[in-house]
């Protein structure tokens, strides 16, 4: 039965050159109709035509874009792309595309009325529009008007077949072939691209942007921008970011938010840079995808779950790993600085290494620093909270930035401190922590650069980590050769500055005179004016050991000055070494070995090699303090073991150092130890042998008591004893 339409419309029942039989109209839009026609010497041939509107036919554009559409869609090969199989005109000069007839319903339609479909069925949709799409690409058409209305699904409901249609204002890569000028905007507002909103000019990139914004559609039930009147969705597409999918639709996996805001990204090139590339992302979500179409996975292959698996768990941790990487950066940051001005300050102050600044200086520098910090930082958060936060795919990008600059940094400083402390112990030979001040600020910067280049690479979009060694060798290499002469010449300067402090050190052959000694009342006012005034008495009397320990106690008291007490001390050791005995010497001592390693370590060894058995005594008692760092300790153990210095020590020492290396549970190593120690035992050997009488709870469900060495008791005992009888204690 005709209806009134058909009645009235002249093409219905006409045939069309010579072949196409036009049987009922199918469908209307803005610009034509499309017809349903049959082959007229093969009957069960069926063909859609399409023909354009009257009013149209005096208009030249839209001419060109209806032969445009015929000539681009006809040119491409793809399953997935409605076949043209001919054009021509009407009897009355109207013209008609033939295309195969296409049974089923438009994408648009499906998703009518705020209708949502199950995620594998769209993505199953999406990859094949994806196909579609790529084989115009490949032929350099660019679709630019793909939307939910120009995507047809044929066959069943769960599997269909995809096609796309309507290639009107595709955009042919040539330049004999470009009917559309830049500044012209055509397209559908919801899903158009950006760069083409603004009437710029346009490539794939744009069919990507649309290929997303259909998937947004299509999971969320909702366009990406939904408003009131084209101008104002163009605006919210040049302006806005469109709400997450997640926030609309919390099924939707993370990874998969990530695809699609990757998909729509505002700028081009943070889109995928191909089609297929798109198609390739989504392929572990098509859990309906025909796995017999092509080779099945090798042995050994990432299944799509593992794939889908690490992106997820990526993705899921993207937020925090952006949190914890900004965090780390800008503690990184705020540290370098104040280990950089630590260094000049030093170097400055004419010291040898970092760390000269006091508490209060410290405290003060940092507060500074971080008070500088508060603002921007304030700024920057708001900043992200707005651009990124919202956004799975910057907020990644960010991270992986994040991550890059920061094993940049990392790296390219790491690989110059090692090569520093190596030009510091092997080249200029001096203790670990003795280093030229202007080697952090030096540091900083290795690292500052490799932040940059990297950051550079990024801009480029060119890989950047294999490049951080190399930068990092560069700098090293650089470093090394620009501060081996300055290490060198200030090394020089210290020992000058050592030996101008004191004047020259004085040797033990040599007889202390009475007109050695600083006079009483010169002493008492050196003291009281501190250790400038005290200095000057000792390059009077520089064999007074009066006037040396005055100094060592003013030096020692002061963290500013500890560094010019090891040559004190080395001083008052070659005049009077019985003075480390004393309490106020060796309190004094124990203060320096808490200083930093520069003033540690030539102490140590100054204790070692030229103190004797006083020195050695001192070491040990060190050695022994409560909450001693363990380098410090490290380092007194290393000396203590070396046979060569042990020899310079007493008996009462060597045993008590052998028992404290001795564990509480070996007590068949300390039975060998007791004899010596009943000979030449002191109080600290008593001590050690008291952690092998000290009780435990033993026995039947620990309620009794025992010694930690019950078969050595009597022997133990008897040792202490002995070494209690000679008054050792």
């Amino acid at each position: 039965m005709i209806n009134a339409e058909e009645q009235v419309d002249r093409l219905v029942g006409a045939t069309l050159a010579g072949n196409y039989a036009v049987v009922r109209i199918v469908g209307e839009g803005g610009m034509g109709r499309v017809y349903e026609a049959r082959h007229t010497r093969i009957r069960t041939r069926r063909f859609a035509v399409k023909t354009l509107h009257g009013e149209y036919l005096r208009q030249p554009q839209a001419l060109a874009r209806f032969r445009r559409e015929a000539e681009a869609t006809a040119s491409i090969d793809s399953p997935h792309v409605v076949d043209v199989y001919d054009v021509g005109r009407t009897p009355d000069g109207q013209p008609f595309i033939v295309s195969e007839y296409l049974k089923g319903n438009d994408l648009g339609d499906v998703l009518s009325d705020g209708q949502k479909l199950s995620l594998p069925r769209m993505v199953r949709i999406v990859r094949q529009i994806c196909k579609g799409v790529a084989a115009a690409h490949d032929r350099g058409i660019v679709h630019r008007d793909l939307k939910p209305d120009n995507v047809f699904l044929v066959g069943d409901d769960a599997t269909p077949l995809v096609k796309v249609v309507d290639f009107g204002i595709s955009r042919v890569d040539t330049a004999e072939t470009q009917l559309t000028r830049t500044g012209m905007i055509m397209g559908t507002p919801a899903y158009m691209a950006p760069e083409q909103a603004r009437g710029a000019a346009v490539d794939a990139r744009a069919d990507i942007y649309s290929v997303g914004a259909i998937l947004y559609r299509g999971l969320t039930g909702k366009d990406p921008f939904d408003r009131d009147d084209p101008a104002a969705t163009l605006a919210a597409v040049l302006l806005e970011e469109p709400p997450p999918p997640r926030s609309i639709e919390p099924g939707i996996p993370e990874a998969l938010e990530l695809i699609i805001q990757r998909a729509m990204a505002k700028e081009p090139n943070a889109r995928y840079h191909h089609i297929r590339d798109l198609d390739a992302a989504l392929a572990p979500f098509d859990t309906m995808e025909d796995v017999t179409r092509g080779p099945r996975p090798r042995a050994g292959s990432r299944s799509s779950s593992a794939i889908l698996g690490g992106a997820e768990r990526e993705v899921r941790f993207a937020r925090t790993l952006l949190t914890i990487f900004a965090v780390l950066g800008a503690v990184a940051a705020l540290l370098a600085l104040f280990l950089a001005a630590d260094g000049i300050v030093t170097w400055i102050r004419g010291g040898q290494s970092a760390g000269t600044l006091t508490a209060t200086e410290s405290g003060v520098a940092l507060l500074a620093v971080a008070s500088a910090a508060i603002t921007p930082a304030i700024l920057v958060i708001r900043h992200l909270q707005r651009t990124v936060w919202t956004s799975t795919m910057r907020a990644l990008e960010l991270m992986r930035s994040l991550r890059s600059l920061a094993l940049a940094g990392f790296v390219a400083y790491g690989a110059a401190a090692l090569a520093v402390r190596i030009v510091e112990a092997v080249v200029l030979r001096r203790p670990s922590g003795a280093a030229w001040p202007l080697w952090e600020p030096a540091l900083v910067i290795v690292g500052l650069f490799g932040v940059l280049y990297i950051a550079r690479r990024e801009r480029q979009s060119e890989p950047p980590l294999p490049r951080v060694p190399m930068v990092a060798a560069i700098g090293a290499t650089a470093l090394l050769c620009i501060a081996l002469v300055a290490s060198l010449r200030s090394g020089a300067s210290a020992v000058t500055s050592s030996d101008g402090a004191l004047g020259t050190t004085p040797s033990a052959d040599v007889p202390i005179e009475p007109g050695d000694a600083a006079p009483a009342d010169a002493l008492a006012a050196a003291r009281a004016g501190g250790a400038p005034a005290l200095l000057e008495l000792s390059k009077q009397y520089p064999r007074d050991p009066n006037v040396l320990e005055s100094l060592l106690l003013a030096y020692a008291s002061k963290p500013e000055t500890h560094r010019s007490a090891p040559a004190v001390v080395e001083a008052l050791i070659a005049i009077d070494p019985k003075r480390l005995s004393q309490p106020s010497v060796r309190e004094a001592i124990k203060q320096l070995a808490d200083a930093p390693l520069d003033v540690s370590a030539p102490l140590l060894e100054t204790l070692a090699t030229k103190g004797g058995p006083p020195g050695l005594d001192m070491l040990y008692d060190i050695l022994k303090t409560p909450g001693v760092m363990p380098q410090l300790r490290t380092q007194i153990q290393e000396r203590l073991d070396d046979d060569k210095v042990m020899a310079k020590a007493s008996p009462a020492l060597r045993i008590a150092y052998a028992l404290s290396k001795v564990k509480e549970k070996d007590c068949k190593e300390v039975v060998p130890l007791l004899e010596p120690a009943a000979k030449d035992g002191d109080a600290r050997a008593l001590k050690e042998l008291d952690r092998f009488l000290e009780t435990r709870r033993c026995g039947f469900f620990g309620r009794s008591k025992c010694p930690r060495c019950p078969r050595q008791k009597e022997e133990l005992e008897r040792t202490a004893d002995a070494i209690r009888s000679r008054g050792a204690e």
